[in-house]
């Protein structure tokens, strides 16, 4: 089965209804028809398909997003432009409704010193409805690993939310920083990290309305990234139930009207769904159930560019397939910093390559990878850990197992001398 997010998958009506079912939820939200169209065309969606599913969706409002299709929706929105999430499951027999936690988190960049950061903090439980507590800290910490600026709430959550927080940044606080949520519900804890940079500002940020022809507009505050400066009738109606009625940049903003499809034909159209017409249009798998199917592909090269057509969850895919295979090559293909850096680790200690430790990024966690060959017996990696604590343990630790070794090589008489008392 055809993943939803494949915009080529040869069955056009059918990436048109799940446009229409992504749209309307987007404009719900608020967001602008230019910013969808923008976010679709980066993922791969042909521009005439956007335009149709944009325009009738936007005009009518006659279609309705179905609750699976909807979470998948809100997680690929919000997590556009963060740089990480986590993922835990509870029964290592596989997911059980209410045990599935994701975090995702944006923040703008850059940011001013002493200014207040907002931040937008997405958390989903993809099992049952079940409400519970989840306790959520947001940070700010430096390049060197200092926390600036930390607050904790607690938020209730059923299967999705986006929750709003803000952190105040110190006035002398400048250059790389990271933002890390961390959200946690009973033992279970979901991690979600974010790069931003902190600088006085020294311009004043180009947008769609300075009133200033700029960022490749067409025209003053229009064309380009902004709102079309040509519109669209406010209807295409031809009051014709037989026909699909769009307009967009690629009818050069002219109605059309094309003949849809009926139920039977193999073809899903903007006017059937998955309930009304499931011939047509059988239901998609979730990214979670890709994932899963992607995992049992035994060969590699194949599994690796499965994981690409998964969009955002293309690094999460990636990370199991690195794990499942023990393949280092594989998480070197990873671009967020969390999942490629946990790949590493779990590939380092499944083929006892302390070597492949070198290649995390974060200072924590590539020592917590030279910890375990330490604790196996392997003290050459005592002078590669960072953290003086950690390897003033792993040097207790060498010199206790030198000692008994010694012990151990001494003659059987010459212990015997030093247990008998002398007359």
């Amino acid at each position: 089965m055809q993943n939803i997010y494949i915009a080529s998958s040869g069955k056009e009506g059918r990436g048109v209804m799940d446009l229409r079912s992504y749209i309307q939820q987007l404009l719900q939200q608020g967001y602008q028809p230019a910013a969808i169209k923008e976010m679709l065309l980066k993922y791969g969606y042909p521009e005439q398909q956007v335009d149709r599913a944009l325009y009738t969706v936007e005009v009518k409002h006659t279609h309705h997003l179905a609750p699976a299709v909807l979470a998948v929706l809100v997680l690929l929105i919000v997590g556009t432009g963060t740089v990480g999430y986590f993922l835990f499951t509870q029964s290592s027999q596989g997911v059980r409704p209410g045990e599935l936690l994701d975090v995702s988190v944006s923040a703008p960049s850059p940011a001013a010193p002493g200014s207040s950061l907002p931040l937008t903090i997405y958390l989903s439980n993809m099992g049952s409805k079940g409400r519970y507590d989840v306790l959520v800290r947001a940070e700010i910490r430096d390049s060197a690993g200092k926390i600036l600026a930390v607050k904790s709430e607690t938020v209730a959550l059923e299967t999705s939310k986006t929750h709003s927080l803000s952190l105040s940044i110190p006035p002398d606080a400048s250059g790389r920083a990271t933002v890390v949520v961390t959200a946690s519900y009973a033992s279970k804890t979901a991690e979600a990290e974010q790069q931003i940079s902190i600088a006085q500002p020294s311009a004043q940020q180009a947008t769609c309305y300075d009133g200033i022809r700029n960022q490749a507009e067409e025209e003053v505050d229009c064309g380009g990234s902004c709102r079309p400066c040509k519109e669209c009738p406010l209807s295409c109606d031809d009051s014709n139930s037989a026909t699909i009625d769009y307009c967009g940049s690629t009818t050069n903003y002219e109605c059309r009207h094309d003949t849809q499809a009926v139920c039977g034909d193999s073809s899903c159209q903007p006017s059937e769904s998955t309930s009304s017409c499931p011939g047509d249009c059988p239901p998609a798998n979730t990214p979670w159930e890709e994932m899963e199917r992607i995992k049992q592909v035994q060969d590699l090269n194949e599994a690796r560019q499965q994981c690409q057509t998964l969009g955002i969850y293309t690094d999460k895919c990636l990370q199991n397939i690195g794990q499942i295979h023990a393949d280092a090559s594989t998480c070197g293909m990873i671009t967020d910093e969390f999942p490629r850096d946990k790949c590493f680790d779990s590939v380092a200690k499944s083929t006892k390559d302390k070597v492949l430790c070198e290649q995390i990024s974060k200072e924590n966690r590539r020592d917590t990878c030279y910890i375990t060959f330490a604790l196996d017996g392997d003290y050459t990696v005592c002078e590669m850990l960072a953290d003086k604590y950690l390897k003033n343990s792993c040097d207790s630790l060498k010199m206790a197992s030198a000692s008994q070794a010694r012990a151990a090589a001494m003659p059987q008489s010459q212990e015997f001398n030093q247990e008998t008392p002398t007359s």
